[in-house]
């Protein structure tokens, strides 16, 4: 004697099957989407600044600076920072008091970094 399957027997491989479909469907679209070149990320105008300063130090093998900068309008007041080179001859012919004018612009990590500066006349 053969007994009719139950509800769930019947029904649960299907509901199954069609679960693991759906969340296929998904995985391999949010991988898809992941996976996709992006465009590399260029700092807008708003995201550099310019300032001008009195360098106070520099940090090993004059990988970064520390400058006393004035106020940078609509940016920050007026403090000491320290400020990494994206090239280490930018640091040539900086000294230790030398008054500057420089633009940064902050890296996905968070630093910032110098695009350009130059030594000022003294006030």
């Amino acid at each position: 004697m053969t007994t009719t399957p139950s509800f769930f027997r019947r029904y649960l491989p299907w509901a199954i099957g069609i679960w693991l479909l759906l969340t296929g469907i998904i995985v391999g679209t949010v991988l898809w989407l992941d996976a996709r070149p992006r465009e590399p990320a260029v700092p807008s105008e708003a995201d550099r600044h310019e300032a001008t300063g009195v360098i106070r130090s520099f940090g090993p093998d004059k990988s970064y600076i520390n400058v006393a900068h004035d106020r940078i309008e609509g940016y920050m007041e007026a403090m000491t920072m320290s400020f990494a080179f994206r090239d280490r001859a930018q640091a040539a012919g900086l000294e230790i008091g030398d008054r500057v004018r420089f633009t940064f612009e902050a890296d996905r990590q968070g630093r910032l970094l110098i695009a350009s500066i130059t030594k000022e006349a003294p006030r």
